[in-house]
């Protein structure tokens, strides 16, 4: 591999939907770039030795309640997101129930504007359907 690296972690076991393997990963660009033994990783500009740790992937929570917009007090896209991040999680699916609840295509694409320029994690969002 001739390509440089952002970081490389060496020595982890890694966790899959299956089992865990001792491995290295390479990230680039904020992205996983190759995982595979410590020989094949690329040059990089920080390394990491985390042997005797576990490497587990991101959660993924399809169930959150940020509250913003409209109700800010309990939480917003800034809070919400830092605590799923401490967590583990690394992306969320936020619920329709703000004010105003995200029941139009307007409501959508502000509530993602919002989200976009808070959340320091991924994001999806639910619309809401309903009844006039």
């Amino acid at each position: 591999m001739t390509a440089t690296a952002d970081l490389v972690i060496h020595g982890a076991q890694l966790v899959n939907e299956r089992d865990a393997v001792s491995a290295s990963l390479a990230v680039r660009d904020g992205k996983v770039a190759a995982i595979g033994p410590a020989d094949m990783m690329p040059e990089a500009a920080e390394t990491v030795d985390a042997s005797g740790l576990h490497m587990l992937p991101g959660i993924v929570d399809p169930h959150v309640h940020f509250r913003d917009p409209g109700m800010t007090h309990k939480e917003d896209w800034a809070s919400g997101s830092r605590a799923a991040a401490a967590g583990g999680v690394t992306t969320v699916f936020e619920m329709p129930n703000t004010s105003p609840p995200t029941a139009s295509g307007e409501a959508l694409r502000d509530k993602a504007a919002l989200a976009a320029g808070k959340s320091i994690i991924d994001f999806g969002l639910y619309g809401l359907l309903a009844e006039n």
